[in-house]
Protein backbone atom coordinates (compact mmCIF):
# COMPACT_ATOMS: atom_id res chain seq x y z
CA UNK A 1 0.00 0.00 0.00
CA UNK A 2 2.43 2.48 1.07
CA UNK A 3 4.72 1.46 -2.19
CA UNK A 4 1.61 2.33 -4.68
CA UNK A 5 0.92 5.57 -2.67
CA UNK A 6 4.61 6.68 -3.52
CA UNK A 7 5.42 6.32 0.54
CA UNK A 8 8.30 4.97 -0.01
CA UNK A 9 10.11 5.63 3.32
CA UNK A 10 7.48 3.79 5.06
CA UNK A 11 7.87 1.03 2.87
CA UNK A 12 11.56 0.35 3.21
CA UNK A 13 11.19 -1.19 6.76
CA UNK A 14 8.11 -3.22 5.79
CA UNK A 15 9.72 -5.02 2.94
CA UNK A 16 12.77 -5.84 5.04
CA UNK A 17 11.30 -7.31 7.71
CA UNK A 18 9.34 -9.51 5.40
CA UNK A 19 12.59 -10.32 3.49
CA UNK A 20 13.78 -11.32 7.25
CA UNK A 21 11.35 -13.23 8.33
CA UNK A 22 10.96 -15.03 5.59
CA UNK A 23 14.40 -16.37 5.63
CA UNK A 24 13.81 -16.90 9.19
CA UNK A 25 10.94 -19.41 8.90
CA UNK A 26 11.09 -20.80 5.35
CA UNK A 27 15.07 -20.53 5.09
CA UNK A 28 17.12 -18.94 2.54
CA UNK A 29 16.19 -21.05 -0.43
CA UNK A 30 12.96 -20.64 -0.94
CA UNK A 31 10.77 -18.89 -3.74
CA UNK A 32 8.89 -16.75 -1.21
CA UNK A 33 12.64 -15.07 -0.46
CA UNK A 34 12.94 -14.36 -4.07
CA UNK A 35 10.05 -12.30 -4.04
CA UNK A 36 10.90 -10.34 -0.85
CA UNK A 37 14.34 -9.66 -2.82
CA UNK A 38 12.20 -8.56 -6.01
CA UNK A 39 10.07 -6.86 -3.62
CA UNK A 40 12.51 -4.60 -2.19
CA UNK A 41 14.81 -3.75 -5.49
CA UNK A 42 11.63 -2.56 -6.81
CA UNK A 43 11.37 -0.03 -4.09
CA UNK A 44 14.77 0.76 -4.53
CA UNK A 45 14.54 1.15 -8.61
CA UNK A 46 11.40 3.65 -8.01
CA UNK A 47 13.50 5.46 -5.98
CA UNK A 48 16.51 5.68 -8.35
CA UNK A 49 18.67 3.91 -6.19
CA UNK A 50 19.88 1.52 -8.85
CA UNK A 51 23.46 0.49 -7.21
CA UNK A 52 21.18 -1.28 -4.42
CA UNK A 53 18.65 -2.79 -6.27
CA UNK A 54 20.94 -4.35 -9.16
CA UNK A 55 22.50 -7.00 -6.16
CA UNK A 56 19.19 -8.25 -5.13
CA UNK A 57 17.61 -8.15 -8.32
CA UNK A 58 20.49 -10.80 -9.35
CA UNK A 59 20.14 -12.77 -6.01
CA UNK A 60 16.01 -13.07 -6.60
CA UNK A 61 17.36 -14.36 -10.40
CA UNK A 62 19.78 -16.95 -9.29
CA UNK A 63 17.68 -18.48 -6.39
CA UNK A 64 14.63 -18.56 -8.89
CA UNK A 65 16.77 -20.65 -11.74
CA UNK A 66 18.20 -22.88 -8.80
CA UNK A 67 14.71 -23.49 -6.82
CA UNK A 68 12.17 -23.82 -10.25
CA UNK A 69 14.31 -24.37 -13.07
CA UNK A 70 15.73 -21.79 -15.66
CA UNK A 71 12.39 -22.25 -17.47
CA UNK A 72 9.55 -20.93 -14.89
CA UNK A 73 7.62 -18.16 -15.29
CA UNK A 74 8.90 -16.39 -12.14
CA UNK A 75 12.28 -16.64 -14.11
CA UNK A 76 10.96 -14.21 -16.73
CA UNK A 77 9.78 -11.95 -14.27
CA UNK A 78 13.46 -11.49 -12.75
CA UNK A 79 15.01 -11.53 -15.74
CA UNK A 80 12.76 -8.47 -16.89
CA UNK A 81 12.92 -6.56 -13.38
CA UNK A 82 16.68 -6.48 -14.32
CA UNK A 83 16.21 -5.54 -17.74
CA UNK A 84 14.08 -2.68 -16.74
CA UNK A 85 17.20 -1.68 -14.06
CA UNK A 86 19.72 -1.71 -16.90
CA UNK A 87 17.37 0.51 -19.23
CA UNK A 88 16.74 2.92 -16.07
CA UNK A 89 20.73 3.47 -16.00
CA UNK A 90 20.90 4.06 -19.50
CA UNK A 91 22.32 0.44 -20.48
CA UNK A 92 19.86 -0.54 -23.38
CA UNK A 93 22.26 -3.27 -24.92
CA UNK A 94 22.39 -4.99 -21.67
CA UNK A 95 18.54 -4.41 -20.80
CA UNK A 96 17.93 -5.94 -24.78
CA UNK A 97 20.12 -9.13 -23.87
CA UNK A 98 17.80 -9.68 -20.33
CA UNK A 99 14.63 -9.16 -22.19
CA UNK A 100 15.48 -11.83 -25.47
CA UNK A 101 15.86 -14.04 -22.53
CA UNK A 102 13.07 -13.54 -20.52
CA UNK A 103 10.91 -12.90 -23.82
CA UNK A 104 11.89 -16.63 -24.70
CA UNK A 105 10.83 -18.26 -21.58
CA UNK A 106 7.12 -16.32 -21.26
CA UNK A 107 6.87 -17.85 -24.96
CA UNK A 108 7.32 -21.14 -23.85
CA UNK A 109 4.95 -21.05 -20.70
CA UNK A 110 2.57 -19.14 -23.48
CA UNK A 111 2.70 -21.90 -25.14
CA UNK A 112 2.12 -24.56 -22.14
CA UNK A 113 -1.11 -22.07 -20.91
CA UNK A 114 -2.81 -21.74 -24.29
CA UNK A 115 -2.62 -25.53 -24.98
CA UNK A 116 -4.62 -26.21 -21.63
CA UNK A 117 -6.96 -24.55 -19.19
CA UNK A 118 -10.33 -22.39 -19.72
CA UNK A 119 -10.75 -19.68 -22.07
CA UNK A 120 -10.36 -17.03 -19.06
CA UNK A 121 -7.35 -18.70 -17.90
CA UNK A 122 -5.60 -18.17 -21.00
CA UNK A 123 -6.93 -14.66 -21.20
CA UNK A 124 -6.11 -13.81 -18.04
CA UNK A 125 -1.93 -15.35 -19.13
CA UNK A 126 -1.97 -13.49 -22.26
CA UNK A 127 -3.16 -10.45 -21.06
CA UNK A 128 0.11 -10.43 -18.05
CA UNK A 129 2.61 -10.30 -20.77
CA UNK A 130 1.11 -6.96 -22.64
CA UNK A 131 3.80 -4.87 -20.40
CA UNK A 132 6.58 -7.00 -21.85
CA UNK A 133 5.46 -7.09 -25.59
CA UNK A 134 5.38 -3.09 -25.74
CA UNK A 135 8.09 -3.02 -23.37
CA UNK A 136 10.11 -4.89 -26.57
CA UNK A 137 8.67 -2.70 -29.26
CA UNK A 138 9.66 0.60 -26.79
CA UNK A 139 13.19 -0.32 -26.25
CA UNK A 140 13.81 -0.87 -29.79
CA UNK A 141 12.03 2.06 -31.35
CA UNK A 142 12.41 4.56 -28.17
CA UNK A 143 15.91 3.59 -27.52
CA UNK A 144 17.81 2.00 -30.08
CA UNK A 145 16.31 2.32 -33.36
CA UNK A 146 19.12 1.42 -35.63
CA UNK A 147 20.11 -1.85 -33.06
CA UNK A 148 19.24 -4.86 -35.48
CA UNK A 149 19.29 -7.50 -32.69
CA UNK A 150 16.77 -5.01 -30.91
CA UNK A 151 14.60 -5.15 -34.30
CA UNK A 152 14.67 -8.66 -34.51
CA UNK A 153 13.64 -9.24 -31.00
CA UNK A 154 10.75 -6.89 -31.61
CA UNK A 155 8.97 -8.18 -34.73
CA UNK A 156 9.87 -11.90 -33.33
CA UNK A 157 7.53 -11.09 -30.20
CA UNK A 158 4.87 -9.38 -32.85
CA UNK A 159 5.50 -12.59 -34.93
CA UNK A 160 4.43 -14.99 -32.06
CA UNK A 161 2.16 -12.58 -30.23
CA UNK A 162 -0.12 -10.55 -31.99
CA UNK A 163 -3.32 -12.50 -32.67
CA UNK A 164 -2.47 -14.91 -30.15
CA UNK A 165 -6.00 -15.00 -28.19
CA UNK A 166 -7.58 -16.15 -31.61
CA UNK A 167 -5.74 -19.49 -31.38
CA UNK A 168 -7.16 -19.79 -28.35
CA UNK A 169 -10.69 -18.73 -28.58
CA UNK A 170 -11.53 -21.81 -31.11
CA UNK A 171 -11.58 -25.78 -30.78
CA UNK A 172 -8.26 -25.56 -32.96
CA UNK A 173 -6.53 -27.95 -31.04
CA UNK A 174 -9.88 -30.29 -31.35
CA UNK A 175 -9.51 -29.67 -35.04
CA UNK A 176 -5.79 -30.95 -35.22
CA UNK A 177 -7.17 -34.04 -33.42
CA UNK A 178 -9.65 -34.97 -35.61
CA UNK A 179 -7.03 -34.70 -38.86
CA UNK A 180 -4.57 -37.38 -36.74
CA UNK A 181 -4.72 -40.98 -37.27
CA UNK A 182 -6.05 -42.65 -34.17
CA UNK A 183 -2.32 -43.72 -33.47
CA UNK A 184 -1.04 -39.92 -33.28
CA UNK A 185 -4.60 -39.20 -31.45
CA UNK A 186 -3.32 -41.39 -28.68
CA UNK A 187 -0.06 -39.40 -28.46
CA UNK A 188 -1.85 -36.19 -28.51
CA UNK A 189 -3.69 -36.29 -26.24
CA UNK A 190 -1.33 -37.64 -24.06
CA UNK A 191 0.91 -34.94 -24.49
CA UNK A 192 -2.23 -32.14 -23.68
CA UNK A 193 -2.37 -34.19 -20.26
CA UNK A 194 1.16 -33.73 -19.89
CA UNK A 195 1.02 -29.85 -20.68
CA UNK A 196 -2.05 -29.85 -18.10
CA UNK A 197 -0.12 -30.79 -15.55
CA UNK A 198 3.14 -28.77 -16.14
CA UNK A 199 0.86 -25.40 -16.66
CA UNK A 200 -1.10 -26.52 -13.40
CA UNK A 201 2.15 -27.21 -11.37
CA UNK A 202 4.24 -23.60 -12.49
CA UNK A 203 0.46 -21.66 -11.32
CA UNK A 204 0.64 -23.61 -7.97
CA UNK A 205 4.25 -23.94 -7.12
CA UNK A 206 5.91 -25.87 -4.59
CA UNK A 207 3.06 -26.31 -2.07
CA UNK A 208 4.15 -28.61 0.76
CA UNK A 209 7.00 -29.83 -1.71
CA UNK A 210 10.55 -29.12 -0.87
CA UNK A 211 12.02 -26.81 -3.87
CA UNK A 212 14.61 -29.76 -5.10
CA UNK A 213 11.31 -32.29 -5.33
CA UNK A 214 9.14 -29.59 -6.80
CA UNK A 215 12.34 -29.06 -9.22
CA UNK A 216 12.90 -32.93 -10.24
CA UNK A 217 9.17 -32.91 -10.98
CA UNK A 218 9.21 -29.89 -13.38
CA UNK A 219 12.01 -31.46 -14.70
CA UNK A 220 10.59 -35.02 -15.45
CA UNK A 221 7.82 -33.67 -16.67
CA UNK A 222 9.63 -31.08 -19.52
CA UNK A 223 11.58 -34.06 -20.54
CA UNK A 224 8.58 -35.88 -20.70
CA UNK A 225 6.94 -33.11 -22.72
CA UNK A 226 9.74 -33.10 -25.14
CA UNK A 227 9.68 -36.44 -26.01
CA UNK A 228 6.12 -36.88 -26.73
CA UNK A 229 6.64 -33.65 -28.86
CA UNK A 230 9.49 -35.70 -30.72
CA UNK A 231 7.27 -38.56 -31.65
CA UNK A 232 4.10 -36.33 -33.04
CA UNK A 233 6.48 -34.43 -34.77
CA UNK A 234 8.26 -37.13 -36.80
CA UNK A 235 5.30 -38.60 -37.54
CA UNK A 236 2.77 -35.90 -38.22
CA UNK A 237 3.39 -32.74 -40.63
CA UNK A 238 0.06 -31.54 -39.33
CA UNK A 239 0.85 -31.32 -36.05
CA UNK A 240 4.21 -30.06 -36.99
CA UNK A 241 2.25 -27.24 -39.29
CA UNK A 242 0.45 -26.64 -36.26
CA UNK A 243 2.85 -26.44 -33.26
CA UNK A 244 5.96 -24.59 -35.81
CA UNK A 245 7.64 -21.60 -33.22
CA UNK A 246 7.56 -18.15 -35.38
CA UNK A 247 10.56 -16.53 -36.01
CA UNK A 248 11.94 -14.33 -38.24
CA UNK A 249 13.90 -16.92 -40.36
CA UNK A 250 10.35 -19.23 -40.44
CA UNK A 251 8.29 -16.47 -41.44
CA UNK A 252 10.60 -15.31 -44.32
CA UNK A 253 11.13 -18.63 -45.73
CA UNK A 254 7.14 -18.53 -46.81
CA UNK A 255 7.03 -15.13 -48.07
CA UNK A 256 7.11 -14.81 -51.77
CA UNK A 257 10.24 -13.02 -53.22
CA UNK A 258 8.15 -10.47 -54.64
CA UNK A 259 6.22 -10.14 -51.45
CA UNK A 260 6.27 -7.36 -48.55
CA UNK A 261 5.06 -8.43 -44.82
CA UNK A 262 3.75 -5.32 -43.38
CA UNK A 263 3.23 -5.59 -39.63
CA UNK A 264 1.65 -3.13 -37.76
CA UNK A 265 1.33 -2.95 -34.55
CA UNK A 266 -0.53 -0.92 -31.75
CA UNK A 267 1.93 -0.09 -28.49
CA UNK A 268 2.70 2.14 -25.37
CA UNK A 269 5.97 3.35 -24.93
CA UNK A 270 7.66 2.63 -21.68
CA UNK A 271 9.62 4.99 -19.50
CA UNK A 272 11.63 2.55 -16.86
CA UNK A 273 11.98 5.83 -14.65
CA UNK A 274 8.76 6.80 -13.85
CA UNK A 275 6.07 5.42 -11.21
CA UNK A 276 5.15 2.65 -12.16
CA UNK A 277 2.10 3.12 -12.43
CA UNK A 278 3.10 5.75 -14.65
CA UNK A 279 5.24 3.99 -16.90
CA UNK A 280 3.29 3.51 -20.17
CA UNK A 281 2.19 6.39 -22.23
CA UNK A 282 -0.47 7.09 -24.88
CA UNK A 283 -0.86 3.87 -27.58
CA UNK A 284 1.18 4.65 -31.07
CA UNK A 285 1.20 2.64 -34.11
CA UNK A 286 4.78 0.84 -35.21
CA UNK A 287 4.87 -0.94 -38.46
CA UNK A 288 7.81 -3.59 -39.25
CA UNK A 289 8.78 -5.06 -42.93
CA UNK A 290 10.12 -8.30 -43.58
CA UNK A 291 11.03 -9.47 -46.93
CA UNK A 292 11.80 -12.88 -48.00
CA UNK A 293 15.54 -12.83 -48.33
CA UNK A 294 15.65 -11.71 -44.74
CA UNK A 295 15.50 -7.99 -44.57
CA UNK A 296 13.51 -6.24 -41.80
CA UNK A 297 13.32 -3.01 -40.56
CA UNK A 298 10.34 -1.18 -37.95
CA UNK A 299 9.51 2.87 -37.29
CA UNK A 300 7.14 4.33 -35.06
CA UNK A 301 4.25 6.14 -37.04
CA UNK A 302 2.98 8.35 -34.33
CA UNK A 303 0.48 8.57 -31.85
CA UNK A 304 -2.85 6.79 -32.21
CA UNK A 305 -4.86 9.66 -31.55
CA UNK A 306 -3.56 11.12 -34.48
CA UNK A 307 -3.78 8.27 -37.05
CA UNK A 308 -7.03 7.10 -35.90
CA UNK A 309 -9.09 10.48 -37.01
CA UNK A 310 -7.48 10.19 -40.59
CA UNK A 311 -8.79 6.15 -40.28
CA UNK A 312 -12.57 7.50 -39.70
CA UNK A 313 -12.22 10.28 -42.33
CA UNK A 314 -11.07 8.40 -44.78
CA UNK A 315 -13.23 5.57 -43.57
CA UNK A 316 -16.10 8.06 -43.91
CA UNK A 317 -15.60 9.54 -47.07
CA UNK A 318 -15.75 5.77 -49.17
CA UNK A 319 -18.66 5.11 -47.40
CA UNK A 320 -20.42 8.83 -48.97
CA UNK A 321 -22.46 8.03 -52.03
CA UNK A 322 -22.48 11.62 -52.10
CA UNK A 323 -18.71 13.13 -51.77
CA UNK A 324 -16.94 13.96 -55.10
CA UNK A 325 -13.49 11.30 -55.80
CA UNK A 326 -11.70 13.89 -55.21
CA UNK A 327 -12.47 13.82 -51.75
CA UNK A 328 -12.01 10.18 -51.51
CA UNK A 329 -8.90 10.46 -52.54
CA UNK A 330 -7.90 12.95 -50.87
CA UNK A 331 -8.50 11.72 -47.65
CA UNK A 332 -7.09 8.85 -48.63
CA UNK A 333 -3.80 10.43 -49.72
CA UNK A 334 -3.65 11.85 -45.90
CA UNK A 335 -4.40 8.30 -44.39
CA UNK A 336 -0.89 7.00 -46.95
CA UNK A 337 1.36 9.30 -46.12
CA UNK A 338 0.72 8.79 -42.11
CA UNK A 339 1.17 5.27 -42.24
CA UNK A 340 2.64 3.63 -45.78
CA UNK A 341 4.86 6.30 -47.04
CA UNK A 342 7.29 6.54 -44.19
CA UNK A 343 7.90 2.74 -45.15
CA UNK A 344 7.98 3.49 -48.90
CA UNK A 345 11.97 2.84 -49.08
CA UNK A 346 11.19 -0.53 -47.41
CA UNK A 347 8.76 -1.79 -49.48
CA UNK A 348 10.88 -0.75 -52.23
CA UNK A 349 9.71 -2.76 -55.78
CA UNK A 350 7.44 -4.95 -54.47
CA UNK A 351 4.30 -5.23 -55.96
CA UNK A 352 2.42 -7.78 -53.40
CA UNK A 353 1.57 -6.43 -50.02
CA UNK A 354 0.94 -8.57 -47.16
CA UNK A 355 -0.27 -6.69 -44.54
CA UNK A 356 -1.32 -7.23 -41.13
CA UNK A 357 -3.22 -4.30 -39.60
CA UNK A 358 -3.95 -3.41 -35.86
CA UNK A 359 -6.30 -0.89 -33.76
CA UNK A 360 -8.56 0.69 -36.31
CA UNK A 361 -6.23 0.37 -39.36
CA UNK A 362 -8.46 -3.21 -39.57
CA UNK A 363 -11.00 -1.44 -40.73
CA UNK A 364 -9.61 0.18 -44.15
CA UNK A 365 -9.14 -1.00 -47.38
CA UNK A 366 -5.36 -0.88 -47.95
CA UNK A 367 -6.19 -1.00 -51.79
CA UNK A 368 -8.06 2.34 -51.86
CA UNK A 369 -5.45 4.35 -50.38
CA UNK A 370 -3.58 6.51 -52.68
CA UNK A 371 -0.03 7.34 -53.14
CA UNK A 372 2.09 10.28 -54.77
CA UNK A 373 1.36 9.74 -58.24
CA UNK A 374 -2.44 10.06 -57.26
CA UNK A 375 -2.81 6.58 -58.15
CA UNK A 376 -4.86 3.73 -55.72
CA UNK A 377 -2.80 1.70 -54.75
CA UNK A 378 -4.88 -1.68 -56.24
CA UNK A 379 -3.61 0.01 -59.57
CA UNK A 380 -0.05 -1.19 -58.99
CA UNK A 381 -0.01 -3.75 -55.90
CA UNK A 382 -1.82 -7.16 -54.93
CA UNK A 383 -2.42 -7.11 -51.09
CA UNK A 384 -3.35 -9.61 -49.04
CA UNK A 385 -4.36 -9.63 -45.49
CA UNK A 386 -3.48 -11.57 -42.22
CA UNK A 387 -4.67 -11.50 -38.76
CA UNK A 388 -0.78 -11.62 -37.85
CA UNK A 389 2.58 -12.33 -40.11
CA UNK A 390 2.69 -15.87 -38.07
CA UNK A 391 -0.40 -16.86 -40.34
CA UNK A 392 2.13 -17.43 -43.39
CA UNK A 393 3.58 -20.67 -41.60
CA UNK A 394 0.15 -22.07 -42.05
CA UNK A 395 0.02 -21.52 -45.79
CA UNK A 396 3.08 -25.03 -46.59
CA UNK A 397 0.57 -27.69 -45.20
CA UNK A 398 -3.12 -27.67 -45.90
CA UNK A 399 -6.10 -30.07 -46.30
CA UNK A 400 -7.59 -30.56 -48.79
CA UNK A 401 -11.80 -29.54 -49.62
CA UNK A 402 -14.28 -32.25 -48.89
CA UNK A 403 -17.00 -30.96 -50.54
CA UNK A 404 -17.68 -29.06 -53.94
CA UNK A 405 -18.16 -24.98 -54.23
CA UNK A 406 -21.43 -24.22 -52.05
CA UNK A 407 -23.42 -21.06 -53.40
CA UNK A 408 -25.90 -19.82 -51.51
CA UNK A 409 -27.95 -16.98 -52.36
CA UNK A 410 -31.27 -15.09 -52.63
CA UNK A 411 -32.77 -15.77 -49.03
CA UNK A 412 -36.81 -15.22 -49.16
CA UNK A 413 -36.99 -13.48 -45.71
CA UNK A 414 -40.95 -13.70 -45.22
CA UNK A 415 -43.12 -13.81 -48.46
CA UNK A 416 -41.61 -13.39 -51.77
CA UNK A 417 -40.82 -10.04 -52.85
CA UNK A 418 -41.54 -8.61 -49.68
CA UNK A 419 -39.36 -6.60 -47.68
CA UNK A 420 -39.18 -7.78 -43.82
CA UNK A 421 -38.17 -5.44 -40.84
CA UNK A 422 -35.94 -7.75 -38.12
CA UNK A 423 -37.40 -6.90 -35.60
CA UNK A 424 -34.96 -6.54 -32.21
CA UNK A 425 -36.30 -9.58 -29.86
CA UNK A 426 -34.09 -11.48 -27.96
CA UNK A 427 -33.53 -14.85 -29.13
CA UNK A 428 -31.25 -17.27 -28.07
CA UNK A 429 -28.04 -15.22 -29.82
CA UNK A 430 -28.63 -12.18 -28.49
CA UNK A 431 -30.91 -8.82 -29.82
CA UNK A 432 -31.14 -8.03 -33.26
CA UNK A 433 -30.69 -4.94 -34.74
CA UNK A 434 -34.08 -3.02 -36.12
CA UNK A 435 -33.67 -3.06 -39.78
CA UNK A 436 -35.40 -3.58 -43.09
CA UNK A 437 -34.66 -6.52 -45.31
CA UNK A 438 -35.72 -6.15 -48.93
CA UNK A 439 -35.23 -9.02 -51.27
CA UNK A 440 -32.33 -9.32 -53.13
CA UNK A 441 -33.03 -10.91 -57.09
CA UNK A 442 -29.73 -9.75 -58.38
CA UNK A 443 -28.03 -12.41 -55.37
CA UNK A 444 -29.53 -15.01 -57.82
CA UNK A 445 -28.48 -13.89 -60.95
CA UNK A 446 -24.80 -12.98 -59.07
CA UNK A 447 -24.87 -17.00 -58.27
CA UNK A 448 -26.18 -18.23 -61.24
CA UNK A 449 -23.08 -16.75 -63.10
CA UNK A 450 -20.68 -18.23 -60.65
CA UNK A 451 -22.08 -21.80 -61.13
CA UNK A 452 -21.64 -21.39 -64.73
CA UNK A 453 -18.21 -20.90 -64.16
CA UNK A 454 -18.17 -23.44 -61.35
CA UNK A 455 -20.38 -26.59 -62.95
CA UNK A 456 -19.42 -28.69 -59.69
CA UNK A 457 -21.18 -26.18 -57.22
CA UNK A 458 -24.09 -26.83 -55.50
CA UNK A 459 -26.51 -23.89 -55.33
CA UNK A 460 -28.82 -23.09 -52.41
CA UNK A 461 -31.82 -20.03 -53.57
CA UNK A 462 -34.73 -18.65 -52.18
CA UNK A 463 -36.59 -20.59 -49.53
CA UNK A 464 -33.66 -23.04 -49.61
CA UNK A 465 -31.24 -20.63 -48.49
CA UNK A 466 -31.13 -21.27 -45.06
CA UNK A 467 -29.27 -20.82 -41.52
CA UNK A 468 -29.21 -24.50 -41.12
CA UNK A 469 -27.76 -25.42 -45.17
CA UNK A 470 -24.78 -23.12 -44.05
CA UNK A 471 -24.19 -25.37 -41.01
CA UNK A 472 -24.16 -28.45 -42.37
CA UNK A 473 -21.42 -27.97 -45.12
CA UNK A 474 -18.10 -29.91 -44.69
CA UNK A 475 -14.93 -28.38 -45.91
CA UNK A 476 -16.28 -26.68 -49.19
CA UNK A 477 -13.18 -25.74 -51.49
CA UNK A 478 -15.73 -22.40 -52.05
CA UNK A 479 -18.41 -20.88 -49.80
CA UNK A 480 -20.22 -18.00 -51.65
CA UNK A 481 -23.13 -16.80 -49.41
CA UNK A 482 -25.05 -13.64 -50.96
CA UNK A 483 -27.47 -12.20 -48.27
CA UNK A 484 -27.44 -9.28 -45.75
CA UNK A 485 -25.02 -8.89 -42.74
CA UNK A 486 -25.00 -6.88 -39.52
CA UNK A 487 -22.83 -5.50 -37.22
CA UNK A 488 -24.02 -3.79 -34.20
CA UNK A 489 -21.37 -2.69 -31.70
CA UNK A 490 -20.79 -4.26 -28.24
CA UNK A 491 -23.90 -2.70 -26.60
CA UNK A 492 -26.10 -5.84 -27.70
CA UNK A 493 -24.06 -8.01 -25.44
CA UNK A 494 -22.58 -5.67 -22.94
CA UNK A 495 -25.30 -7.56 -20.18
CA UNK A 496 -24.34 -10.61 -20.75
CA UNK A 497 -20.60 -9.96 -20.42
CA UNK A 498 -21.13 -8.53 -16.94
CA UNK A 499 -23.00 -11.94 -16.47
CA UNK A 500 -20.09 -14.16 -17.81
CA UNK A 501 -17.21 -11.86 -17.76
CA UNK A 502 -15.36 -15.17 -18.96
CA UNK A 503 -16.85 -15.55 -21.87
CA UNK A 504 -16.44 -12.14 -23.56
CA UNK A 505 -14.38 -13.17 -26.96
CA UNK A 506 -16.96 -15.54 -27.66
CA UNK A 507 -20.16 -13.61 -26.77
CA UNK A 508 -18.60 -10.35 -28.61
CA UNK A 509 -18.66 -12.10 -32.17
CA UNK A 510 -23.03 -12.18 -31.35
CA UNK A 511 -22.31 -8.61 -32.85
CA UNK A 512 -22.07 -9.85 -36.37
CA UNK A 513 -23.97 -12.22 -38.21
CA UNK A 514 -25.92 -12.89 -41.70
CA UNK A 515 -29.50 -12.73 -42.27
CA UNK A 516 -31.27 -15.90 -44.08
CA UNK A 517 -33.93 -17.47 -44.99
CA UNK A 518 -36.98 -17.78 -42.95
CA UNK A 519 -36.02 -15.31 -40.32
CA UNK A 520 -39.65 -13.67 -40.39
CA UNK A 521 -40.98 -17.23 -39.73
CA UNK A 522 -38.84 -17.35 -36.87
CA UNK A 523 -39.69 -14.49 -35.00
CA UNK A 524 -43.35 -14.25 -35.58
CA UNK A 525 -43.35 -17.87 -34.22
CA UNK A 526 -44.45 -19.64 -37.00
CA UNK A 527 -41.42 -22.19 -36.86
CA UNK A 528 -40.77 -23.72 -33.75
CA UNK A 529 -36.91 -24.81 -34.25
CA UNK A 530 -34.58 -23.16 -31.34
CA UNK A 531 -31.85 -23.93 -33.38
CA UNK A 532 -32.00 -22.22 -36.62
CA UNK A 533 -33.88 -19.00 -36.08
CA UNK A 534 -32.63 -17.65 -39.70
CA UNK A 535 -29.82 -15.44 -38.49
CA UNK A 536 -26.02 -17.01 -38.30
CA UNK A 537 -23.91 -15.13 -35.91
CA UNK A 538 -20.46 -15.19 -35.92
CA UNK A 539 -19.95 -16.95 -33.08
CA UNK A 540 -21.98 -19.89 -34.88
CA UNK A 541 -20.06 -19.32 -37.86
CA UNK A 542 -17.15 -20.17 -36.06
CA UNK A 543 -18.06 -23.47 -35.35
CA UNK A 544 -18.61 -24.14 -39.51
CA UNK A 545 -16.23 -26.88 -40.76
CA UNK A 546 -14.24 -24.77 -43.00
CA UNK A 547 -10.82 -26.39 -42.29
CA UNK A 548 -9.25 -26.95 -45.76
CA UNK A 549 -11.82 -24.45 -47.55
CA UNK A 550 -10.04 -22.23 -49.75
CA UNK A 551 -12.28 -18.98 -50.28
CA UNK A 552 -14.94 -17.92 -48.01
CA UNK A 553 -17.01 -14.73 -50.16
CA UNK A 554 -19.42 -13.02 -48.10
CA UNK A 555 -21.56 -11.10 -50.35
CA UNK A 556 -23.12 -8.42 -48.15
CA UNK A 557 -22.94 -5.37 -46.32
CA UNK A 558 -20.80 -5.03 -43.04
CA UNK A 559 -19.17 -8.41 -43.45
CA UNK A 560 -15.92 -7.08 -42.45
CA UNK A 561 -16.70 -5.01 -39.49
CA UNK A 562 -16.35 -6.16 -35.75
CA UNK A 563 -15.04 -4.97 -32.53
CA UNK A 564 -11.45 -4.02 -32.24
CA UNK A 565 -8.84 -5.60 -30.08
CA UNK A 566 -5.44 -4.32 -29.48
CA UNK A 567 -3.17 -6.91 -31.08
CA UNK A 568 -5.98 -9.37 -31.99
CA UNK A 569 -8.04 -7.89 -34.91
CA UNK A 570 -11.56 -7.54 -35.62
CA UNK A 571 -13.91 -9.71 -33.17
CA UNK A 572 -16.60 -10.63 -35.87
CA UNK A 573 -17.35 -12.19 -39.06
CA UNK A 574 -13.57 -12.58 -40.63
CA UNK A 575 -12.85 -13.93 -37.33
CA UNK A 576 -15.08 -16.52 -37.33
CA UNK A 577 -13.96 -17.62 -40.44
CA UNK A 578 -10.67 -17.98 -39.84
CA UNK A 579 -11.52 -19.91 -36.55
CA UNK A 580 -13.76 -22.28 -38.93
CA UNK A 581 -10.78 -22.78 -40.70
CA UNK A 582 -11.22 -20.99 -44.36
CA UNK A 583 -7.98 -20.23 -45.76
CA UNK A 584 -8.94 -16.25 -47.59
CA UNK A 585 -11.85 -14.34 -47.54
CA UNK A 586 -13.40 -11.77 -49.65
CA UNK A 587 -15.81 -9.53 -47.76
CA UNK A 588 -16.75 -6.01 -47.16
CA UNK A 589 -16.67 -2.95 -44.99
Amino acid sequence: LYFSQGRYGEAEPLYRQALALRKKLLGQDHPDVATSLNNLALLYLSQGRYGEAEPLYRQALALTKKLLGQDHPDVATSLNNLAVLYWAQGDPTSALNLFSQGLEVEEQNLDYNLRTGSESEKQQYINTLSGTTDAAIALHLQQIPNNQKAAHSALTTILRRKGRILDTTTNSWQRLRQNLTPEDQKRFDELNQTNSQLAKLYHQGPGDQSPDDYKTQLEELTKKKETQEKALLEESPEFQRATQVATLKAVQAQLPTDAVLIEFFQYRPFNPKAAQNEQFGKPRYAVYTLHSDGRFQGIDLGLAEEIDPLIKNFTAAIRNPRIRISQVKDAARKLEQAILAPIRAQIGNSNHLIISPDGALNLIPFEALVDKNNQFLIENVTVTYLTSGRDVLRFPVQAPPQQPPVLIADPIFGKPGETVQLAQNPTRSGNWPQRKLPPLPASKDEAKAIAKILPQAQLWLGRQATEAVIKQVNRPSILHIATHGFFEGNQRVDSLVAENPRLQSRLTLLNSGLVLAGVQNYQSGNLADVVQDGVLTALEASGLNLYGSELVVLSACETGLGELSQGEGVYGLRRALVLAGSQSQVISL
